[in-house]
């Protein structure tokens, strides 16, 4: 997708979304650290 990443050593919070390539289905993930947090995709 041409996204550049780098490494830091500090970040906050972080909730992911993805689209599993082989399914085609969203795949999410929430930040352990932060529980009341979400990540929600429809």
């Amino acid at each position: 997708m041409g996204y550049r990443v780098r490494s830091v050593q500090q970040m906050g919070d972080i909730a992911v979304i993805v689209v599993n390539p082989k399914t085609g289905m969203l795949e999410s993930v929430n930040d352990s650290r932060y529980p009341a947090g979400e990540a929600a995709g429809y």
